[in-house]
C-alpha cells in the first residue's frame, strides 16, 4: 500500500478502536499480534510461537486472509509488497460479545485452566468489539479494492474448522507435543527440586537449599496471569508459604516465623520488577535457613521448646522459674532439672544471659539511655542490671558502648 492510503486506513480504523499492525517475519513484533495472549497469559513459548504464527501468515501477493482462531478473535492479513516478509494485520476484532454464558460456553470449549478465566476475561474486555460483521466487511472490501484493484486480488476466508490443529494446541498448550509422558516429568522434577529444596531449608543447610532452589528456578512454569510482575509476585508469595511451614516442621516456633513471613509478603508487594522478584526469593531461602538455625526447638522437649519460646519472645515478661512453670502447668523443681539436663546451665543463668545479650546489641546499635536499655531487657534495677552485665562480658554497659564506639570510628 503507498503511504497515504496506509495512513488515511490506519486513522480509519483507529478511530473506530481497531489495530492496525505491521510485521515482518521472522521477528519479535509478531508475539504482539494477538496483544499478548497467547505468549503473556497463555504462558506459550516464543519459540513454539515462531512456529504456529508462520503457519498463519502463509499469505501470498495479493491475497487478503481473513482468520478467525479459536478465542473467536478476528484477523485479516495481507502481504506488504514494498517491505520485505512484510505483513498488514487488522485485529484482533470480535463481531459478539464474548461475556456471560458465551465466555462461560467458549472458556469450556477451550478446556483452559480455571486460573486462566480471569486473564481471558480482561483480554476479551480489551480487544476491539465491531457490532456490524457484514458492515465492517464491506468497508475492508473497499479498501482492498481501491489499493489492488477490483477483482485483482483473491479474498480467502478461513472458518473455524480450519483452525483445529491450533485449537488441539491450545486445549494442551502446557503438555509437550508428540511425548504425553514428558508433561509428567517436567512435573515430577519440579516438585522433586521444591520438596529437596523444603527439606534443605527445614534442617538449616544453606547451601544445599540455594542449590536445589536454583534448580527449581530453571525450570519453566507457564504464566497464570496476563501481567508478568503480578505472576512473579503471586509466585514468591507462594514459595514463601512453603518455606514458613517447611521451618516450622522444622521445629521453629510460629512466633519467630510469624513476623519474618508478615515482612516479606509487605516486601514482595513493594516491588516493581520481576528480577526483584527473582533475586528476593533466594533472600528468602537465607533467611528461612538461618532462622532455623538460630531457632531450631526439635531437639528439645515439649516443654523447654515452649521455655526457649517464652524467652525469645518477651524478655521484659517474668520469667522466673515460679511464673514459667506456672504458665507450662508444670512442677518448678521438675521444670529446673530439666532444663538444667537439656540445656547445661540453670533457667536461671540462660534468661540473664539472654537479657544481657540483647543489651549488648542495643548498646551497640542505638544511642538509648542505658537505663532505657536495661528495662527493654527486662530489669528495672540499674545496679543489679550493671552488676549482672559486668559479671557475663567482663566490663559494665558504659565501658562496653565507649570500647565499641571508639573501634566503629578508627574503622
Amino acid at each position: 500500500m503507498d503511504k497515504i492510503l496506509q495512513d488515511f486506513i490506519g486513522e480509519l480504523l483507529e478511530s473506530a478502536g481497531i489495530i492496525v499492525q505491521r510485521i515482518t517475519l521472522p521477528g519479535e513484533d509478531i508475539f504482539g499480534v494477538d496483544l499478548g495472549l497467547r505468549r503473556d497469559i497463555l504462558g506459550i513459548s516464543e519459540e513454539r510461537l515462531l512456529e504456529t504464527h508462520s503457519a498463519f501468515l502463509q499469505v501470498k501477493e495479493r491475497e487478503v486472509h481473513h482468520l478467525v482462531d479459536a478465542f473467536q478473535c478476528n484477523y485479516y492479513i495481507s502481504v506488504e509488497a514494498e517491505r520485505e516478509n512484510g505483513y498488514a494485520v487488522i485485529g484482533p476484532v470480535i463481531f459478539e460479545r464474548i461475556t456471560g454464558s458465551r465466555f462461560d460456553e467458549l472458556f469450556q470449549k477451550l478446556r483452559l485452566p480455571e486460573r486462566l478465566r480471569t486473564p481471558l476475561q480482561n483480554y476479551y474486555f480489551n480487544v476491539s468489539y465491531v457490532p456490524y460483521e457484514t458492515a465492517f466487511d464491506s468497508l475492508l472490501s473497499l479498501v482492498f479494492d481501491y489499493h489492488f484493484g477490483k477483482e485483482q486480488y483473491e479474498f480467502i476466508y478461513h472458518d473455524e474448522s480450519s483452525m483445529d490443529e491450533w485449537l488441539a494446541f491450545y486445549e494442551g498448550y502446557f503438555r509437550v507435543p508428540d511425548e504425553p509422558f514428558k508433561n509428567v516429568q517436567f512435573i515430577e522434577e519440579r516438585y522433586g527440586y521444591e520438596n529437596a529444596m523444603l527439606q534443605a531449608v527445614r534442617n538449616g543447610n544453606l547451601p544445599d537449599a540455594l542449590t536445589h532452589h536454583g534448580k527449581l528456578a530453571s525450570v519453566l512454569i507457564p504464566a497464570r496471569l496476563s501481567n508478568a510482575l503480578r505472576d512473579i509476585k503471586d509466585l514468591t508469595i507462594a514459595l514463601n508459604t512453603n518455606l514458613r511451614k517447611s521451618v516450622e516442621y522444622g521445629g521453629v516456633h510460629p512466633i519467630h516465623i510469624d513476623s519474618l513471613s508478615n515482612g516479606h509478603v509487605k516486601q514482595i508487594e513493594s516491588m516493581t520488577s520481576v528480577e526483584q522478584c527473582q533475586n528476593f526469593q533466594r533472600k528468602m531461602v537465607r533467611h528461612y535457613c538461618n532462622l532455623v538455625k538460630e531457632y531450631n526447638l526439635q531437639d528439645y522437649s515439649l516443654p523447654i521448646r515452649r521455655v526457649l519460646t517464652c524467652i525469645s519472645s518477651d524478655l521484659t515478661a517474668d520469667l522466673s522459674l515460679k511464673s514459667l512453670a506456672e504458665q507450662l502447668s508444670v512442677n518448678a523443681s521438675y521444670l529446673s532439672s530439666l532444663f538444667k539436663k537439656e540445656m547445661g546451665i540453670s533457667l536461671t543463668e540462660y534468661v540473664n544471659t539472654a537479657r544481657i545479650t540483647h543489651a549488648q546489641i542495643l548498646l551497640y546499635t542505638t544511642d538509648q539511655p542505658i537505663k532505657n536499655i536495661a528495662l527493654q531487657c527486662g530489669i528495672s534495677d540499674m545496679y543489679y542490671f550493671s552488676r549482672m552485665f559486668k559479671r557475663i562480658t567482663g566490663v559494665t554497659p558504659k565501658v562496653y558502648r565507649d570500647k565499641n564506639m571508639t573501634l566503629s570510628m578508627t574503622q
